[in-house]
């Protein structure tokens, strides 16, 4: 019988059974069990890292349903595997830079292209009663489409039908809103309809678009804090700084399981 080792870790958590879970599996996997692994495990993202080299490594990332590009969520995960150091990361999605130290990891993502859309449909599938700007950007590979609002997140009346719908309308985007509480701290919900999953605690993929939005067109600042996962009941803190290079993401990682799958 084999045994698969696995970790499952708390993303951008401050504390216990916070943050966004992301399952860690440490042995190799044949890539045709990748998928059926991360059903079985059911967690936003399931990662497989992979040394590839000096400060190097790779990893795919899978979703209940699919394969993702890039995650970031899954960046710190894998990160936080290889260890305490830098690290570049390669994806699907492109090449970034990593660190993990004292309970923290980082990434530096690209700067994410942002564009103003019209759809009224974004508002009714939120359940939005306020739209001070909608956006689409895209980076690493995602897309992700942003309604500003005035709306409390608490408040939103989400549709699952409209929200599948405009996921595949563009690409397959995450789709969410974001309140704006002060130039640095912004509190936001998105959903991820075509990921398999309703809503994502922490979409640190999704970060650098957030950001930018809040900076170019809301008066934010270059370093934010993005709060996420709160309705959920695991609140997500993001810290985001806005660079001309890249944009760096971070928070805490914390170890909450491990244990071994047995497969015949």
């Amino acid at each position: 019988m084999a045994r698969i080792g696995f970790e499952v870790v708390n993303c951008f958590a401050a504390q216990d059974f916070a943050g966004n879970p992301i399952c860690v599996i440490r042995d190799p996997v044949e890539e045709g069990l990748m998928g059926r692994i991360a059903r079985q495990m059911g967690c936003t993202l399931t990662v497989f890292p992979t040394r590839i080299g000096p400060g190097r490594f790779t990893t795919r990332m899978f979703t209940v349903s699919r394969e993702v590009p890039f995650g970031g969520s899954g960046a710190l995960a894998a990160v936080w595997a290889m260890g305490e150091g830098r690290w570049t990361l390669s994806t699907a999605g492109g090449d970034v830079e990593t660190e993990y130290g004292g309970g923290r990891a980082w990434t530096t993502q690209p700067v994410p292209g942002i564009e103003r859309i019209d759809d009224d449909e974004v508002a009714d599938a939120i359940g939005l009663s306020t739209v001070r700007g909608l956006f689409l950007g895209s980076a690493s590979g995602n897309r992700h489409v942003v309604a500003v609002t005035d709306d409390d997140p608490a408040d939103f009346r989400p549709r699952a039908d409209l929200l599948g719908r405009i996921a595949r309308r563009y690409g397959g985007a995450t789709v969410g809103a974001v309140r704006r509480i002060g130039a640095d701290e912004m509190h936001g919900r998105i959903f991820t309809p075509a990921h398999g999953l309703f809503e994502d605690p922490a979409v640190g993929g999704g970060a650098p678009t957030l950001a930018r939005i809040m900076r170019d067109h809301f008066d934010g600042a270059e370093q934010c804090l993005i709060r996420q996962g709160e309705v959920l009941g695991r609140p997500s803190r993001m810290e985001v700084i806005l660079r001309p290079g890249g944009v760096k993401v971070g928070g805490g990682v914390r170890k909450a399981a491990e244990g071994v799958l047995l497969l015949d």
